[in-house]
């Protein structure tokens, strides 16, 4: 019985150059698979940006009232990088819009908490910003995380019945092809 050396010796250059290329291969594929889109990061970072902001431009005020998009706009309470003639785009281009829940519809008086939505996002984008995890200071108001896509609604909260941060695994299975992200703050 031939001895593992000598059978290794006995694989043609072929097949050792074959077998090199599927392993670069697979480890390439891994590798895309895990990186996250620079510009899913960047747009995820932009929501707890933009919330600071508003929330530093209503801190004399006792509520959010009239607060929508337009509002942001009119007091330049969103991050240059976002500002997009008449409206919010985040760093996928996408429409951002402030308010009250997914339509952004201006807040009433006495309102405590206010909506940033992201609208049009793929799966990908989804997950990737659902569960990107940003520091203790941008998480700072942060009350939920709401998933709208074509499969359900699922909201995720600190101590609630499906905790924040969101996991992989849940995000996985809860953005579909089409989504909106609505982010709860104070």
């Amino acid at each position: 019985m031939a001895s593992l050396s000598e059978k290794i010796k006995k694989i043609s250059p072929q097949r050792w150059i074959l077998s090199i290329l599927i392993v670069i291969g697979l480890i390439g594929l891994i590798m895309m698979t895990f990186k996250t889109n620079p510009k899913i990061v960047k747009a995820a970072q932009q929501v707890p940006q933009l919330a600071a902001s508003i929330r530093q431009k209503f801190q004399v005020r006792s509520d959010y009232r009239g607060l929508n998009t337009a509002e942001v706009l009119k007091l330049k309470a969103a991050p240059a990088d976002m500002i997009a003639g008449n409206g919010l785009l985040n760093a996928l281009d996408l429409p951002v819009l402030v308010g009250d829940g997914a339509d952004g519809t201006a807040l009433m008086p006495g309102a405590r908490r206010f909506n940033i939505v992201y609208k049009g996002l793929d799966k990908s984008e989804c997950v990737g910003i659902a569960t990107y995890n940003s520091n203790e200071k941008d998480q700072l108001g942060l009350n939920d995380i709401v998933i709208l896509s074509d499969k359900h609604e699922k909201t995720f909260s600190w101590g609630g019945e499906n905790p924040l941060p969101v996991s992989l695994s849940e995000a996985k299975e809860s953005c579909g092809k089409n989504n909106v992200l609505i982010f709860g703050y104070e």
